[in-house]
């Protein structure tokens, strides 16, 4: 046992999805939580980014700029948990990241540093 608590088969894997209406809920609550100023817009982005991609949170917090594909419309992932993978974008995954890149916002890098 590692850190107090029961370990976990590994054969057991669990794969769960947001329902649609779960999806609508947690946008419209991230979306007010960032009018409130509650949650950052970088956050935001990233938890959307997470929704709309599948992808780890290492992978998008570690997300550089040359592993965004703006016109094949994907991610090149070089380091991922199990190598090196292409993750397609949906449009609205596109858009947050151009406004991160091209945006008044732009910034040099994909994540943010505070």
């Amino acid at each position: 046992m590692r850190g107090g608590g029961a370990l976990q088969d590994p054969t057991r894997r669990r794969e769960r999805f947001l329902t649609g209406a779960e999806f609508e809920r947690l946008g419209a609550v991230l979306n007010e939580s960032v009018s409130a100023g509650e949650v950052s817009p970088h956050a935001a982005d990233a938890i959307w980014l997470l929704m709309l991609t599948g992808c780890r949170k290492t992978e998008i917090l570690a997300l550089r700029w040359e592993e965004v594909d703006f016109e094949r419309g994907e991610l090149r992932l070089a380091e991922s948990k199990t190598g090196p993978r292409t993750v397609p974008l949906s449009p609205a995954a596109g858009r947050i990241l151009r406004a991160r890149r091209y945006g008044p916002a732009a910034r040099a890098n994909v994540r943010s540093r505070r």
